[in-house]
């Protein structure tokens, strides 16, 4: 999701998604219920995250079939169980209903209407329930508010706009705040740079270090070429042709071990 806002307590859902709508920017927003359950199919249980929406299937539901509603399940959960379209499956809550004979869990029967594909593992599976659905599943749930801007850079803006409009309490969450451990990879890359730039550094340290014992170790047959005839820059451009063959060397091995 770009934007999530979470409204504070005694706020009216409806409320706040009408408030919502009114501002500049807003492409679409839509209530949603979050909570953890199980699904049971063909003698397996699994457990899964509800995700209960209002409107449209939210757009964190990739590669589902465009305007489905319903049900909708992810490909991996799908087929662990063994699940397809237009079949049924038992959804069970984390939240059980009090009765005087103890807890009851609360278990809804509900058809498949399609599967969706994320393109990465997921944690814990999701599932897209209706609200209704999902209000039935989750009793006392906050909901929240799932807001689609332009594109990333406007969700940005719109956050600030919408922290401005929105009561004292409300979260207004964005992709950044929602993504943060991909947002590490930045930090991730600028690290592995400077390791490798200090791996760099190092070989070229010792590739040096190499000519100077070469150069200590030969000093008699360098004093034989100087007195033969031989001018600094000859010796110079000898010493500085062995550290290329050694840096290429170095570098074709290491390639291909690499590769």
């Amino acid at each position: 999701a770009q934007i999530e806002i979470e409204l504070p307590p005694g706020v009216d859902g409806a409320e706040g998604l009408a408030l919502v709508r009114r501002q500049s920017g807003v492409v679409e927003a839509q209530e949603l219920l979050r909570g953890r359950g199980w699904v049971a199919a063909n003698g397996a249980v699994r457990e899964v995250e509800i995700v209960g929406y209002s409107a449209r299937l939210p757009r964190s539901f990739p590669g589902a079939d465009a305007g489905l509603a319903g049900v909708v399940v992810g490909s991996g959960l799908a087929a662990r169980l063994g699940l397809r379209p237009g079949e049924r499956l038992d959804l069970v809550s984390a939240r059980p209903t009090l009765s005087p004979l103890g807890p009851i869990p609360r278990q809804l029967s509900l058809a498949i209407a399609g599967v969706f594909r994320s393109g990465r593992t997921e944690r814990v599976d999701r599932i897209a329930v209706p609200i209704a659905e999902a209000a039935r599943l989750l009793p006392g749930a906050v909901p929240r508010i799932e807001v689609v801007a332009s594109d990333l850079d406007a969700a940005l803006d719109l956050a600030d706009t919408l922290r401005a409009a929105l009561p004292p309490g409300a979260r207004v969450l964005t992709w950044q705040d929602l993504n943060r451990p991909l947002l590490a990879l930045r930090l991730e890359r600028a690290v592995m740079f400077a390791g490798v730039f200090l791996i760099v550094v190092v070989a070229a340290l010792a590739l040096v270090a190499d000519l100077a014992l070469v150069q200590s170790a030969k000093w008699r047959e360098v004093g034989a070429l100087a007195a033969m005839g031989a001018t600094g820059r000859d010796l110079g451009r000898a010493f500085t042709l062995l550290g290329g063959m050694l840096a290429g060397l170095g570098s074709v091995a290491g390639g291909g071990v690499g590769a």
